[in-house]
């Protein structure tokens, strides 16, 4: 066995990570914009609110985590291989425009959060009087033990 052969499995396994990772956080930032624009052209009220609410939960268990994933899959990929930080500029850019877009998300977290709840607001007021409501995450226990989101029960009270 050769010394190249030891680092191709993990060269490999860090290279599909990151491609997967990278891709994957693409196609949730599609899905993010898709949500966002049903809500815009929705006519129903609560039609219109629901995906703000979905994209909140979106953004913080998919694309953040998907975002971080990549940027630390990219740095393991340029520290640890022989494509280095520096030695090509596109490998730079790429960095760059990844711990550009992951400062961004994040600064715009407190925003996505305060639509959604703004818009989770807006659809319990308008269902106040009718003869049931979504349960608050309290109340709803589920099997396991977690904490169920808002929508996931409904209670008769």
């Amino acid at each position: 066995m050769t010394a190249h052969d030891n680092t191709c499995c993990p060269r490999k396994f860090t290279l599909v990570l990151h491609v997967i990772s990278s891709v994957s956080s693409l196609g949730a930032v599609a899905c993010f914009l898709a949500l966002g624009l049903f809500g815009l052209v929705s006519t129903g009220a609560e039609t219109a609110q629901s995906p703000y609410v979905a994209m909140d939960a979106f953004a913080r268990l998919v694309i953040v985590p998907l975002v971080f994933a990549s940027l630390l899959t990219g740095l393991v990929q340029a520290l640890g291989t022989t494509w280095d930080l520096f030695r090509h500029y596109w490998v730079l850019a790429k960095l760059l425009l990844t711990l550009l877009t992951a400062v961004v998300l994040l600064l715009q977290m407190d925003l996505i959060c305060y639509v959604a709840g703004a818009a989770a607001k807006g659809i319990r007021q308008r269902t106040a009087g009718c003869s049931w409501r979504c349960a608050p995450r309290s109340e709803v226990q589920l099997s396991s033990g977690r904490n169920a989101g808002y929508g996931s029960a409904v209670d008769p009270n």
